[in-house]
């Protein structure tokens, strides 16, 4: 007598294929959120003082996730709060290349220029962050201060007043030959 052959079951192809896409899920999760687990330890790390630590795991962070944009702008803003432009602008150019439409690297890399003392080029690139994210005070804030080196000063205090209060209003103090805001009563 011939052995008949095993009797397949429909519903076992469809089990290991849902088994299998899970598992790939999980493993693909558990990658982007140790990236952004990095990035969170990185800022807290950054807040602390512990910038060795922070620069650590922001770098980490940005070879896990090379289209990640955030671990570049904090690297850059590390860099240029220390006074190392050269790193800081390779790192805000990093940053715009991972995410060009990014309103947080289009912001670091006008800042970068600011202190480089380009505002020209500053002043686009916050134009730049303020179309993808018109909202974005600090962008509007800086913006105005850009304006003001620029020698645009009404133009400029459009820009900070919309914007309110924030860490851009000492720049109309510190331009030579500004006058000063009227201090509202």
């Amino acid at each position: 007598p011939v052995p008949m052959p095993p009797e397949r079951k429909p519903w076992l192809i469809p089990v290991i294929a849902v088994i299998l896409l899970a598992g790939l899920g999980a493993a693909g999760w558990a990658l982007f959120m140790r990236g952004d687990r990095g990035l969170q330890r990185g800022v807290e790390l950054w807040q602390r003082g512990q910038r060795e630590l922070a620069t650590a795991e922001f770098s980490r962070a940005a070879r896990e996730n090379p289209g990640d944009a955030l671990p570049h702008v904090y690297l850059s803003r590390m860099a240029r709060e220390s006074g190392n432009l050269t790193l800081a602008g390779q790192e805000a150019t990093l940053a715009v290349q991972a995410e060009p439409d990014n309103a947080i690297a289009l912001r670091e890399m006008a800042s970068y220029l600011v202190a480089a003392g380009n505002y020209e080029l500053s002043r686009r690139f916050y134009v730049r962050a303020l179309q993808a994210n018109p909202e974005d005070r600090s962008s509007q804030g800086f913006l105005g201060c850009a304006l003001i080196k620029l020698g645009r000063y009404d133009e400029g205090m459009r820009w900070m007043n919309r914007a309110g209060q924030g860490s851009w209003s000492q720049c109309a103090m510190q331009t030579p030959g500004a006058v000063p805001p009227a201090i509202p009563r």
